[in-house]
């Protein structure tokens, strides 16, 4: 460790000298618009002039090399000097300025350069090139561009049809977007956040037609944005961009649905901008649990349905203002939403004990309602000079959340000896097992215990709080400092009702325990922030580069865990369920002291970390040519938390701890940035909570009992991360990355457990051996000619090596080792000319479990899948999309599971009004077998699960789309 610090010491202390030897100083600005203000890139040249006019410097920029507006040239120190700006749509612009000397400036600002566009008679018009083939992404740089107009997307389409067919871009159910593997952070409409936190606004509201491309990049950190240079990689974002014409005015649509099976849906939404000013609105309502659409990708795997059905209102109001001249951004969003939702689960599962092993099933029906109310503002300001205006820069972003959810579930539950598909099917076992008393001699001779319950629930969040950044470039020094402060707070009210009922067979001599419980959790939760940074280069363009970072965080959690044995009170035995006692005297009678407590837990945490960077970018003839980066980051957490504790016993307690981190960097990109490989470590370590430090027993739940441990170390994480990317000319793109963790003394669930009744008493243990890798290769590559084709290929694969502790006796826990291979292969080939796109997909998945332990069962499980999609715009305005899908399960040990689904969907549309109005006829699920059948393994047991979906149905759409341009005055 000695040796790092100093090798860190001796390469700043060298970048210093050399630093301080330079005599040149940087210079940056910004090329706009003079009347919005907008950033301007394709076709600037920008030249920097010597005081008689003698050229020394030229910069000329393309959409081919360049995503930004702002620009940094090198001049000698002191001396004036003349900037001559042009561009082929704009009167070009000379500023003359001087620069004075100092031994600590490293950049001069030297303001907006705002260019008068010319009129358009004035204006040189390029040669227009038409070619035959439309390029679906090129990259500029480390920006990749989809072309929107090359896309063969069906009539009505939105924006998420256009997304599932971006090549290397993936589009989850929830909304969650990955280009190339790795994570969308945020997805902006014209460069500025849109419903922040919720994507599947813009992508079942923006039409397609109205898309000119698609930007996936790195955004620029505010540190980025001040220093004029990229100098940290930011948050990956996806970008759209609309077309010109509707990029002022008004645009927006309508559409309603009914349909089979009480199916039906409801959707509006409208957007007006201005070159300085965006507000939308939206509204939708539908109870088809179903947000995909037939033809676009075919992808329609049972495990990506979802939970059960539901019904769905909501809406909200997003906004943002920008200054003219930079000087603020204001954004902000309040959202509404109420979610009804039916729920039936089935779980066949699998406990591996010692020497043997239990089988268990599940059932579940219930119903959760939730409302949320969630509003956030975020308040931009740069307060720096006119020559400087992000010398100076002020943040602010309050919000605030409500949440309520109620909740009325049914639960039957058993543990066998055996696997008791020898009684019959699940359907006759469940009608068994609801029965008051069992009669099915086979039945109650493998029962272990069986457990049937009712719940109600009621719970009410509401939480808020602010968070403002002050940045500001430090006079003299060149550096920036950054200044965080912000307080947070919660209050949570939880209570929860139940009848619970529990029974063994026939053989056991344990009585039954039947059980009315009260269950009341609420707790308060206070949170404040404050953070200092300094960002410091050592030479004129930044390469060499440190950034001290000091945070401070105080977190007050007090809670109250309070359980009300009401089976004891006898007035409560015929009551509804729900009710309370009449008094708050007979209320407290039934407290069960042993399973009931308040906590108080007080934080502090400090972290310094030390981070530092060099990055030094090759650049010939105007554009990145190789890059080298190694950035280091030693860090140490100090923990100071007191624990207050008031239940049978009242007992307080503090610890002091120090937690060291390190995470080191490497990325390299070849000449040509034709390769980047990435090389990243990381070491942290994890304390355990002081709640299970006090070794406390709880056995509110019979069947399953909670014991701490006083023994706990803390948990060391290593990880090591490789990756690779490449994008060869005419061929396409190709990525790999292999990710390793390894985990000492990694905190494990030790399981004591009685074979006689069932009981589980769980212990949280420290075990070694515990880690896991995965890695996947991705490529995608136009194919023909005329590349009409699209082939897209993935392999994936993750390997976990599960260590955990298992007993059959309250003596020593034993090791449980357990090496689980997940394998997937997907593939498709796509087909896209004219008003035709047609494709073909196919996916293995393969699923391995071994174990030496005696009693286990090894697990060899498949699933394969087999599709078909595609939609054709047909003459008059019609357009067909359909999907087709075989699904096919093999090696499961529930006989249920393995199963056969054909899926099939299909939509006919017709469009009027030259596209304004679309009618359109969907199918979903034509063939009736759509299921959701997951499986899931660790070291202690497999689970099987099947829950409900939405019936097959059909529903006829009728959708309208505006837009409307303010009248030229």
């Amino acid at each position: 460790m000695r040796r790092i610090f100093f090798f860190i010491f001796l390469s700043l202390y060298t970048a210093t000298i050399f630093a301080e030897k330079s005599d040149s100083i940087k210079i940056w600005g910004h090329v706009c618009d003079a009347f919005t203000m907008h950033g301007l890139i394709d076709g600037v040249q920008v030249e920097l002039l010597d005081k008689d006019s003698v050229l020394l410097q030229r910069q000329q920029w393309s959409l081919e090399d360049r995503t930004e507006s702002s620009f940094t040239i090198d001049a000698l120190r002191g001396g004036t000097y003349i900037i001559r700006v042009s561009h082929p749509e704009y009167s070009s612009l000379t500023k003359k300025f001087t620069i004075r000397s100092s031994k600590r400036e490293k950049r001069y600002s030297i303001g907006p350069l705002k260019l008068r566009r010319l009129p358009m008679n004035s204006q040189a018009l390029d040669e227009v090139v038409i070619k035959a083939t439309k390029i679906k992404f090129f990259t500029r740089g480390d920006t990749v561009i989809y072309n929107a107009n090359a896309f063969n997307l069906a009539e009505g389409s939105m924006l998420d049809a256009m997304i599932s067919q971006l090549p290397g871009a993936r589009l989850e159910r929830n909304g969650q977007l990955f280009v190339n593997g790795k994570k969308v952070e945020s997805l902006l409409l014209n460069g500025k956040d849109f419903f922040k936190g919720d994507h599947s606004v813009l992508l079942d509201n923006l039409p397609a037609y109205t898309i000119e491309d698609i930007k996936v990049y790195n955004r620029l950190s505010e540190l980025s944005q001040r220093l004029g240079q990229k100098v940290d990689d930011g948050d990956l974002v996806m970008d759209i961009n609309l077309k010109k014409q509707y990029q002022v005015g008004w645009l927006g649509n309508v559409e309603a649905g009914g349909g089979t099976h009480d199916r039906w849906l409801g959707r509006v939404f409208l957007t007006r901008f201005t070159p300085q000013s965006r507000v939308s609105l939206y509204a939708t309502a539908n109870n088809t649990h179903e947000n995909r659409k037939p033809g676009q990708d075919g992808e329609w795997l049972p495990s990506d349905i979802g939970n059960g059905t539901s019904t769905t209102e909501k809406g909200g109001i997003d906004y943002t203002i920008s200054d003219k001249y930079g000087l603020f951004d204001l954004e902000g969003q309040l959202n509404a939403q109420h979610t009804d939702n039916d729920n039936i689960s089935n779980q066949a599962t699998e406990h591996f004990q010692q020497g043997k092993t239990t089988f268990g099933r599940n059932w579940s029906k219930g119903n959760s309602q939730t409302t949320e109310l969630y509003t956030r503002h975020r308040m931009y300001f740069r307060l720096g000079p006119e020559r400087s205006r992000n010398s100076i820069n002020l943040t602010v972003t309050p919000e605030l959340n409500f949440y309520r959810a109620n909740g009325n579930n049914r639960y039957l539950q058993a543990e066998f000896r055996q696997d008791p598909t020898v009684i019959g099917s699940a359907g006759f076992l469940q009608e068994q097992l609801q029965s008051p008393a069992i009669q099915h001699t086979l039945l109650d001779s493998l029962l272990i215990n069986r457990v049937r319950s009712e719940q109600l629930s009621h719970a009410t969040k509401i939480n808020g709080g602010a968070v403002a950044n002050l940045s500001l470039s430090v006079p003299f020094t060149g550096g920036i400092l950054g200044i965080s402060a912000g307080f947070d707070a919660e209050h949570l009210t939880d209570e929860r009702h139940d009848l619970y009922r529990l029974d063994y067979s026939s053989s056991e001599s344990a009585a039954a325990d039947n059980r009315r419980r009260y269950f009341n959790l609420p707790s308060d939760k206070k949170h404040a922030m404050a953070s200092i940074e300094y960002s410091h280069g050592f030479d004129e363009k930044w390469e060499w580069m440190i950034m001290p970072h000091l945070d401070y965080n105080f977190t007050q959690t007090e809670q109250e865990n309070s359980l009300y044995r009401l089976d004891l009170l006898e007035d409560m035995a015929s009551a509804p369920l729900g009710s309370l006692p009449s008094t708050r005297e007979a209320l407290l009678s039934t407290l069960d002291i042993s399973n009931s407590y308040l906590t108080d837990n007080r934080l502090h945490d400090v972290t310094l970390s030390l981070r530092g960077r060099y990055d030094h970018v090759e650049v010939r003839k105007g554009r990145r040519y190789s890059r080298l980066r190694f950035i280091w980051d030693p860090r140490i957490t100090m923990q100071s938390e007191e624990w207050i504790f008031t239940g049978e016993e009242q007992s307080q307690s503090s610890r002091t701890v120090w937690l060291p981190g390190m995470r080191l960097e490497l990325l390299r990109n070849t000449p040509g940035m034709k390769h980047q490989l990435e090389l990243i470590a990381d070491y942290s370590q994890k304390m355990p909570s002081m709640f299970q430090l006090m070794g406390l027993r709880f056995d509110s739940d019979p069947l399953n009992v909670e014991q701490g441990n006083p023994n706990l170390r803390r948990t060391g994480i290593y990880t090591l991360l490789f990756k690779h990317s490449s994008r060869p000319k005419n061929i396409g793109m190709i990525s790999t990355h292999v990710t390793v963790n390894i985990y000492q003394n990694a905190l494990a669930t030790g399981q004591f457990y009685n074979p006689e009744n069932g009981v589980r008493t769980y212990c949280p243990q420290n075990v070694n051996g515990n880690w896991n890798t995965n890695g996947s290769v991705w490529y995608v590559t136009p194919l023909g000619k005329q590349k009409r084709f699209n082939l897209e290929m993935q392999l994936e694969n993750q390997y976990v090596h599960s260590v955990d502790l298992t007993s059959n006796n309250e003596d020593a826990l034993i090791r449980s080792y357990v090496k689980t291979n997940y394998l997937k292969l997907p593939l498709s080939l796509e087909y896209s000319h004219d008003k035709l796109r047609v494709g073909v997909k196919a996916s293995a998945a393969w699923n391995h479990a071994a174990s030496e332990r005696e009693g286990f069962q090894n697990v060899d499980a498949a699933d394969i899948t087999y599709g078909l999609f595609g939609h054709w715009n047909m003459p008059w305005g019609f357009t067909l999309a359909t999907d087709l899908n075989y699904y096919t399960r093999y090696g499961y040990s529930n006989e249920q599971m393995n199963s056969r689904d054909w899926v099939w969907n299909a939509q006919l549309s017709k469009s009027f009004l030259k596209g304004k109005l679309i009618l359109t006829a969907v199918g979903f699920d034509l063939l009736g077998q759509l299921s959701n059948i997951t499986y899931s393994l660790n070291a202690q047991g497999s689970m099987e699960t099947w829950k409900n979906v939405i019936p097959r149905y059909g529903m006829l759409r009728i959708a309208y789309r505006f837009s409307k341009k303010p009248e030229k005055k």
